[in-house]
This record gives structure tokens, sequence and C-alpha cells, in this order.
């Protein structure tokens, strides 16, 4: 922990650790504390050291932390092992003067070493309701990002809120996080993590929706001469948006390794049941602890996680197809972890190809964003579009729109019917 600390001190102060570690006994740890508390580089440390202290430090194990809860929670434990060893040698003088000091001095000593102990160890006081309204400041000067999305209007996510976007296959679901990555990287960083495809397979999507060139046809290379050029200026167009952060992990170990190391006001990860968990827990539990796991990175990290979730097949008993918080896939603890849900639904994809032949382009395009649970917010039904393998906002008169159709006020959403916002 102390070496990870002396090469990463921004978390030090961003977590506030100072305030599980107060005081150090030793004069090593002495020097460790000033370090934390005045950075400087590793080697500008180590020349602060005795030849003695720098054999203790080169002798400490190096540790690599997978996200903050991991870091806190080792912090908690060496400040545990701190007192400990106080209240060890608090014990031993205690023993070693009973036979020679009042019995009422000592139990006095014993008070007060033990004291200092737990002042040592105090964490210092908050005023919630103080830094509410230091929180709230923020909101209202708009220093604080909350994330609009103009395909989910009624669906404004916050830090700390983690998201569900669930559907069943070839809905959509990595399209969706895809559509949102390019509208909202325009304004700030938005992190896109696949355990699905590689980076350049979501390279080629995104490039197909700039060009409008198949994404099988750039996937395998069949371009034409001038398509070859286009696409690589979308490429370009990409590669120079620096808001656009692109990752595969495979391994939940790997995500929040990622997580941790990543500045992006929004993480979109792609998805769920794809990702590998503990070996040693059966598939539901390693469901569940990941589900908790994505919760806290998003309450550690203070920003909105979307994550995509598969749903089950009973969806396809039901009578138009309509998906329900039952449809979530291997765990209930997913429903119980997420701040929102969203469930994604194209009822055209169901129809005959008879059927589908008799629409218009617009119907056949028409899909729903069933917003199933909403936590301080209104449950109900987005509509929007897919096209060309994108989603957009409903077209009106030529142009998209921000909003659906349809207005939340006067709703009853306590039922279990959705409706039209």
């Amino acid at each position: 922990m102390i070496k990870f600390l002396i090469n990463h001190p921004e978390k030090w102060q961003e977590l506030e650790l100072y305030k599980y570690l107060h005081s150090f006994g030793l004069t090593f740890d002495k020097k460790v504390f000033n370090q934390l508390n005045h950075p400087s580089t590793e080697a500008g440390f180590l020349r602060t050291l005795t030849p003695v202290e720098r054999e203790i430090y080169y002798g400490l194990e190096a540790k690599f932390y997978n996200d903050d809860t991991e870091l806190i929670d080792d912090v908690y434990l060496f400040a545990e092992e701190i007192m400990r060893g106080q209240t060890k040698e608090l014990l031993l003088v205690s023993s070693n003067e009973i036979d020679n000091l009042d019995i009422f001095e000592t139990l006095e000593k014993l008070s007060e070493g033990s004291n200092n102990i737990l002042d040592t160890a105090k964490i210092e006081d908050e005023n919630p309701f103080e830094d509410w309204e230091v929180e709230l400041r923020k909101k209202v000067a708009g220093e604080i990002t909350i994330i609009n999305s103009n395909i989910i209007p009624n669906l404004p996510m916050l830090g700390g809120e983690l998201t569900i976007l669930a559907a069943r296959p070839s809905m959509g679901k990595t399209a969706m996080a895809l559509s949102i990555l390019l509208e909202k990287s325009k304004d700030f960083k938005v992190h896109f993590i696949s355990s699905e495809m590689t980076v350049g397979r979501i390279i080629d999507r995104l490039v197909s929706y700039a060009t409008g060139v198949s994404t099988r046809r750039i996937t395998t290379g069949q371009l034409l001469g001038y398509e070859v050029e286009a696409v690589i200026e979308a490429k370009n167009d990409l590669q120079n948006n620096s808001n656009i952060l692109i990752s595969y992990c495979e391994s939940m170990r790997k995500i929040k390794r990622v997580i941790s190391t990543s500045d992006a006001k929004l993480v979109m990860v792609d998805y769920l049941q794809l990702i590998k968990g503990e070996q040693r827990l059966e598939r539901r539990l390693q469901i569940a602890e990941m589900s908790r796991d994505f919760k806290r990175i998003s309450t550690a990290k203070n920003i909105p996680v979307i994550l995509l979730a598969q749903i089950n097949r009973a969806t396809l008993q039901t009578e138009g197809k309509r998906p329900g918080l039952e449809n979530l896939a291997e765990s209930a603890a997913i429903e119980q972890d997420a701040d929102n849900v969203v469930f994604i639904h194209r009822p055209p994809y169901y129809l005959s190809e008879d059927l589908k032949a008799e629409l218009n382009e617009a119907d056949l395009s028409e899909t729903e964003l069933i917003i199933a649970k909403q936590r301080d917010g209104l449950r109900g039904v987005e509509k929007c579009q897919f096209i060309a393998g994108r989603f957009v906002p409903v077209q009106t008169t030529g142009t998209a729109s921000g909003t659906a159709t349809g207005t939340a006020e006067g709703m009853d959403f306590r039922t279990d019917e959705y409706v039209p916002f």
C-alpha cells in the first residue's frame, strides 16, 4: 500500500485517506506521511531516507489496486495494524510498571493512552447538510455534470448512479451505447468498455455510423476506392476526438483497473453477462457480485455508469414481447443495485416479413425505451428511432427532436403499465 501511495500521491488527497491515518510512530512512517502531504517523485522521496529506511522501503510489497474500494479497505487494515501495535506497546509498559505504581495511576495511564490511540484513529467529523448544500449549488451553477441524452430525455443520470440498459439479443444494446457515446463525447470524456467486441470492431461500427458504409463491408475490407478514403477520414475524426475512450476488458478485475485510472465523466460497459467474475462462485452469485461492484464504482468515482445487460427468453412468451424487470437474466440483484433500468423494445422486429413490407421507414424504425425503474423519477416509455444501425431521437418535421410524444404531467406511474411521457 505504501509503495502504491508514494507513486500515486493524488489518491491520498482525492480519497482523503489522511482522515484514516493521522499519525505514524516511527521516523520512517513520519517521512512517508510528509511525502504524501507534500508529494515529490519516488526518487526524491528515497533521497530523504537513511540507508536502513531505504532497505525497509525496498522490502515493502508492491501492490496495485483494481479500484478505490480495495485501496480504502487496505488503508483501514493498515490503520488497525498501527492501533494494534500501539495498544500492545501500551499494555507492555503498563504490565512492567503495574507492581511499582499505584493501581489507580496505572489505570489512569491506560485510560489516557487508549484515548490517545483512539484520538489518532478518529475520523474527522463531517457536516452532511453543509455538503448537501454545496453539492446543490454546484448543480444549479452547472458545475456538476448531469448526463442528459436526447435519445432518452426523461432519464437524467447523476454521478453515483448505476443505469442498467437491457434487451434481448439483436435489439441494439451496443448500438444504443455507441449512439450515446457519439452524442455525449461532443461535450466531455466518455469511456466505452466492451467484453464482447474488440476495440477494432467497435471502431468499425463508429466509422460505419459516420460514413453510411455497412459495418460488414468495413470489417471484411470489401470497399471501393472512394470508400476507403471516406472511412479513413472518419477514423481520423474519431481519433482526433480525445473525449472518446474505448477499451476491451474480458474480466471484472481488468474493468475495475481501467475505470480506476479513467478520467471519463460517463462510463458504459457492454455487457454484464459476458464479463468473467470470480471463478470460485456459481454464475448467479458472480453476476450479483459484479452488479454490486458496478454500483460501488459509480459511487466511489461519483460518475454515472451505464451497464448493458441481457434479458431472458421469457419475453418471447408474453403478448407484445415487451420486457419487464422480471426478465433481467440470471440475478434479481441487478434490479436491486440499479438506480435506473431501461429496456430496449423494437416492436417491428417481431413482425413477419410480409407485414414489414407494408410499413414505411418511420414505422420500421419505431423503438420503445421502457424506463422500468428510475430512482426518485417517473417510469414510462420513451420513443426513439433505429435508423441505419444507430439510435436517434424521434424525427419531427424533418429535424431531430429531443422530446418524445406526450407528457408525464398528471399521469399515474405507480401502476404496472408503462405509458408515454
